[in-house]
């Protein structure tokens, strides 16, 4: 059963999702930077909603550019990098594969129309798993990246917006239907086989081991042990004090985006009690998040790129961000 909220609570999870939300619901530009040599990109791809994507250099992540562009003309929402290619969730325009081998000339070769409102693709080998709303997952075989075709199908019965694969298994934010585990063992022919209601609307996720961890709206980080993938038990909660839309698991930390606290760092050493371990107020609404080594890369409504120093995971610092855009999601190389 689902907690029981205030009005107030209610109104702000309405305005949040109908008005903020990409999903769950059926100044002047910068000048390019020149061509970067291949062996010395440092990529991070950002999804732009109606922009398409933008592509920063961010060897110096105190001083990040703006290298390239594209508009995908859909509604990017999510984006996953992959060797030389951006696949990227163009909602209702689909699966757009662009070729970012040269990031100052990024050249789409690729496009699926696959029939929803695509807001989050992950490649994993000669696949693409999108989180396809309303239409729930979709398979595309990539092994011709100019060709992409739809092998496989599966409806999830909520609102598909987050995927992430592991093993032999696809872990699907499916909105209010919670978290929605696919056998993709043939992925012609993926199967249901477990599926957790959580209290929220589960909008991304990331898994290690026996641990899926789940970005669950207001209700927070919903950790799921998923030893059993028949049978997923939830394990841990955090309240986070903030609606949470994405997470990025990196060694022993999560790293989490949302709206009011925009960054959360928290501690899953012990999965049964996830712990708060830093926090850093970005300004405006924190849709994605990815790191790498010792930064955060924050996809940012108002800010568009932002980049936090986490070093030290319980005081992160923001070294630098890139007002003129509007980010919704974010991948890097």
């Amino acid at each position: 059963m689902k907690k029981v909220i205030s009005l107030i609570a209610i109104a702000s999870a309405i305005f949040l999702i109908l008005v903020i939300l990409p999903g769950c619901s059926s100044s002047s530009s910068p000048s390019l930077s020149p061509s970067l040599p291949q062996e010395s990109r440092n990529i991070i791809v950002g999804a732009g909603d109606s922009e398409g994507i933008f592509i920063f250099d961010v060897s110096d992540p105190t001083n990040p550019a703006q290298v390239g562009h594209l508009d995908t003309n859909g509604y990017a929402y999510g984006v996953d990098v992959s060797g030389n290619y951006a696949y990227v969730a163009d909602f209702k325009n689909g699966l757009v594969i662009v070729d970012i081998t040269d990031p100052t000339s990024p050249v789409q070769i690729g496009h699926l129309y696959i029939g929803g409102t695509a807001s989050g693709v992950y490649i994993s080998g000669n696949y693409a798993y999108v989180a396809d709303g309303g239409n729930g997952l979709v398979v595309v075989d990539i092994t011709e990246p100019i060709n992409p075709v739809q092998v496989g199908h599966l409806d999830t019965a909520g609102w598909a917006y987050g995927v992430l694969v592991s093993g032999n298994y696809a872990y699907v934010a499916d909105c209010e239907n919670g978290l929605v585990i696919v056998d993709i063992t043939d992925p012609t022919n993926p199967m249901q086989v477990g599926h957790l209601d959580t209290d929220g609307y589960a909008r991304g996720v990331d898994v290690s081991g026996n641990y899926a961890y789940v970005a669950d709206g207001l209700n927070g980080l919903v950790v799921v042990d998923t030893t059993d993938p028949t049978n997923p038990v939830q394990l841990g909660h955090l309240d986070t004090d903030g609606y949470v839309n994405d997470v990025y698991l990196s060694d022993n930390y999560l790293y989490i985006s949302g709206f009011r606290n925009r960054l959360v760092i928290v501690d899953i050493t012990e999965p049964t009690n996830p712990v708060q371990v830093g926090h850093l107020d970005t300004d405006t609404f924190a849709y994605g998040v990815h790191v790498s080594g010792n930064y955060a890369y924050v996809a940012e409504g108002g800010n568009g790129l932002v980049i936090v120093d986490v070093s030290n995971v319980e005081n992160p610092i923001l070294v630098s961000d890139m007002l003129w855009m509007y980010l919704v999601g974010i991948s890097g190389m």
